[in-house]
């Protein structure tokens, strides 16, 4: 199975950095608008734009203040890779 991603490396408000990774999976559809966090040897997979965890880690609360204040770009990363699963 093939895949393509984008990742976006954050700055979160306690100055620590994090990535969240967008998939596209080509071949299968994704069941949920979702992405991959990753920080400090930590990993997450979150639903989009509610930032529920679907596995992994719970974030903490840090990641996800910054995460809710750039919302609007990882949704727009995830529109653009997987257009046929847009979120509204």
């Amino acid at each position: 199975m093939l895949y393509t991603f984008i990742i976006l490396r954050m700055k979160a408000l306690d100055g620590g950095w994090f990535a969240v990774y967008v998939y596209r999976e080509i071949g299968n559809r994704h069941h949920l608008p979702h992405c991959h966090v990753r920080w400090s040897g930590f990993e997450s997979v979150v639903t989009l734009p509610a930032l529920n965890r679907i596995a992994g880690a719970e974030l903490p609360r840090v990641l996800r203040r910054a995460m809710i204040v750039k919302i609007d770009r990882i949704c727009a990363v995830w529109n653009e890779i997987n257009p046929e699963q847009s979120i509204l």
